[in-house]
């Protein structure tokens, strides 16, 4: 029976139904009262037996177990979840105030200081969904999730889309004009609902909707439509940056730049490039090309890394005083070994040139390793990595000190090619071959993928149907 036209009835023993708020598909959201303290609350009722898809009854239940495991002022209170007959009930807190939808449609436009105590009150929210245990992602933030009470307290609601941050399902919730470009790909995490909360702060600011702003790609330009400080707007670009590697690694990471937006970082805005269009810059020294035949990705290095210097040099006193160490006392020993023979004692008052000899043999060895494995990264040039229906072909030019540049290139066979791993100095490719089984390549292009890059990468590689990660 539809529940709109149905009368009021008691639930459960307890929940007078009163009036209906919503209906959509298979699910009424009713205003009720509940019998036990005589307080309204809301009462949310899906109907199994009309059910085509039981993903719909695994979305109701997510959002009850993740509203009982959240505890926060600005998320509303699970008060009951049970079954009756066909249909599945969840009772809620009932929040008395306006959705931020409401308040646009009366065109209600925000201040710079009013979006910052607005963001900051969702953020703090944000960050305790982000941090539960087990971790989770709303995935639907828009202005019709987000409720102002009479005291201006903002509430987080309709935890319908919520999931687990870790886990490996791909599917794709939420509302287009809020979703993060990540999203569309059913890859959800917590940097894609500070995307949806930066767009719709961007919303309430402009007082325009998102679909008269201009575009650059996936980049929204917002600038010109915001009467905020420059600062305001440099962190607003931290919040809806096209590529979640550029994005606030969490909520708490927002916070604190919106404590002080000024000090932030210019952003790089870059977005993906449609068929045909030359090299488009990802970063200070990624370089991106698509074509419909081809994915391209070059790399420049910088000639000098102080960062690999500096490790080089810690891990070559660390050999040096180990092993100088430790085969110095291996010459003791050796020594004392050599007396116990009539015929070698005459070579044991030798201990200090053997252990010197010693010593320095194994420095030098271990210099030379760590300059092949470190030093030698601070002169790399170039590299390119290239992917299409084919092959995997990963092309890399080196100059070591006073050495000549030199091309090296690799192919593997797209069919065979399972995953691709990036690393902060190597590549371990995973191939699949019949009769051989897993093989992994490890590819040392002596260049330092920093975690922006390494991110960048992998989610560029992923677009084009190949299993990637960091």
């Amino acid at each position: 029976m539809d529940q709109s036209t149905s009368p009021p009835a008691l639930l459960h023993d307890r929940y007078q139904l009163q009036t209906v708020l919503q209906q959509r598909d298979h699910t009424t959201t009713w205003e009720a009262l509940d019998h036990h303290d005589q307080q309204s609350v809301i009462v949310k009722i899906l109907n199994m037996d009309q059910l085509q898809d039981w993903q719909a009854y695994e979305l109701f239940e997510r959002e009850a177990l993740a509203l009982k495991a959240l505890n926060h002022k600005g998320i509303p209170r699970l008060i009951d979840f049970f079954q009756a007959g066909q249909q599945a009930v969840v009772v809620q807190q009932r929040i008395t105030g306006e959705t931020l939808r409401t308040r646009i449609d009366k065109r209600w436009k925000l201040t710079e200081a009013q979006a910052r105590v607005l963001a900051r009150q969702a953020l703090e929210i944000l960050n305790t969904v982000h941090t539960a245990e087990p971790p989770l992602v709303h995935r639907d933030l828009k202005p019709e999730n987000m409720m102002l009470d009479d005291n201006d307290q903002l509430y987080i609601i309709d935890f319908g889309a919520v999931r687990q941050s870790t886990t490996s399902q791909h599917t794709v919730a939420g509302s287009f004009a809020y979703m993060a470009p990540e999203q569309l790909g059913g890859n959800a995490i917590p940097a894609s609902d500070l995307y949806g909360l930066g767009m719709t702060l961007i919303e309430l600011l402009s007082g325009s909707s998102l679909e008269q702003l201009p575009r650059e790609g996936l980049y929204v330009k917002f600038h010109e439509a915001l009467n905020v400080s420059e600062g305001f707007k440099r962190w607003l670009d931290h919040m809806i940056a096209p590529y979640a590697v550029q994005r606030f690694a969490s909520a708490q990471a927002a916070l604190e730049g919106l404590a002080k937006p000024e000090y932030l970082a210019a952003m790089e805005h870059r977005s993906t490039l449609s068929p045909g269009h030359g090299k488009q810059a990802l970063g200070p020294a990624l370089w991106f090309q698509e074509k419909p035949e081809v994915l391209t990705l070059e790399i420049h290095n910088e000639t000098f890394n102080m960062e690999l210097f500096v490790r080089a040099t810690v891990w070559t006193l660390f050999f040096i005083g180990t092993f100088g160490l430790a085969f110095y006392y291996l010459s003791g020993w050796l020594s004392d070994a050599l007396r116990l023979i009539p015929e070698l004692r005459d070579l044991a008052s030798l201990r200090d040139v053997i252990g010197w000899l010693l010593s320095e043999t194994a420095c030098v060895l271990a210099y030379l390793w760590i300059h092949k494995r470190y030093v030698g990264v601070t002169y790399a040039k170039h590299q390119s990595l290239s992917l299409d229906n084919e092959a995997l072909r990963l092309e890399f030019t080196q100059n070591r000190g006073l050495r000549k540049a030199k091309k090296t290139v690799r192919t593997y066979t797209r069919k065979n090619l399972r995953e691709i791993r990036f690393c902060s100095h190597h590549i371990e490719i995973v191939l699949h071959r019949p009769q051989q089984g897993f093989r992994t390549h490890v590819i040392t292009p002596q260049t330092l993928f920093t975690p922006a890059m390494r991110e960048t990468l992998v989610e560029v590689i992923q677009k084009r149907g190949v299993s990637a990660r960091v």
